[in-house]
């Protein structure tokens, strides 16, 4: 009996460590170390054959845009409430990795499904590029989510081509009021 409980505590374990602080489900195969604030992470992406990736590096900024603004903000963060993210994707090969599309998924809202794909044209004007230099990074500065209830999480979720392989880069946007 207490093998049982041993290993019915270690899939109860695994199952909080997948689904992160955010205890959402993500997109592909990911493991994400998240800091004691539950808002920034670490996260290593892995193709499904296992090899990692992409490093996701996503830091929390706060309430209001880190200073200076490089990029017009289309929603007015002074009277609307919205939470502010910096994250970077450094690739861990010498490949390079090409971002094909990004969809839109809330954890509560539009019923937790894919509402919005954007194709790889918007993805180079977020962010100059749509491709990831062998062992190189791309970076994101004040990326923003909000929500109508108290909380939710905003899944960017990028598919992504390198080497003849096909995976899934789930960044996730904590909202707190």
């Amino acid at each position: 009996m207490r093998r049982l409980y041993s290993k019915l505590g270690v899939v109860i374990c695994s199952v909080v460590l997948l689904s992160g602080c955010s205890r959402d489900k993500v997109a592909g195969n990911i493991e994400v170390d998240w800091e004691k604030d539950e808002r920034s992470y670490t996260a290593i992406v892995k193709d499904d054959g296992g090899t990692e990736r992409v490093r996701l590096e996503c830091q929390y900024v706060g309430k209001a845009p880190e200073e200076p603004v490089e990029t017009e903000i289309s929603r007015n963060w002074s009277t609307d409430d919205t939470d502010f993210y910096h994250f970077k994707l450094v690739n861990l090969t010498d490949k390079p990795i090409e971002l094909k599309q990004v969809s839109f998924r809330l954890k509560k809202g539009k019923e937790g499904k894919v509402y919005e794909i954007k194709n790889q044209k918007a993805i180079e004007l977020d962010w100059g590029s749509a491709v990831i230099a062998p062992n190189g990074d791309l970076s994101r500065r004040n990326a923003w989510t909000w929500g109508k209830g108290k909380e939710n999480v905003l899944h960017k979720i990028y598919l992504a081509t390198s080497d003849g392989q096909t995976f899934q880069i789930d960044t996730q946007l904590v909202y707190r009021r």
